[in-house]
């Protein structure tokens, strides 16, 4: 597991983690019944969360030397968080923000 904290890349933080890191992050959250907001962003709308795009993750180990061997690409994220969620026993709640998209997701 690899956690090396927020990190700057061009004025925005992004945290330098791995898949398991990032899923114990929404577990640990989830558990501690505390809002947490994960979103794993292409390079273009980089915020918080993961190294979805390369760019940010090759960006991340030039500058700060974190060794982060792949992305935390969303689709992933969100199936390993939902394995581990059942592995855990906890609930899953989708937000869904746009009508438009209602029935459309599909796991």
């Amino acid at each position: 597991m690899l956690d090396a904290g927020k990190k700057n890349v061009v004025g925005i933080l992004v945290n330098a983690m791995d898949y398991e890191a990032a899923v114990e992050f929404v577990v640990r959250a989830a558990k501690e019944k505390r809002n947490a907001t994960v979103a794993a962003q292409a390079i273009h709308a980089i915020m918080m969360g993961a190294t979805d795009a390369q760019g940010v993750r090759w960006g991340i180990n030039l500058l700060h030397k974190t060794r982060l061997r792949d992305r935390v690409y969303g689709p992933n994220l969100t199936l390993a968080v939902l394995a581990r969620a059942e592995q855990e026993g906890l609930p899953v709640y989708f937000l869904q923000q746009q009508p438009a998209h209602s029935g459309k997701t599909k796991i």
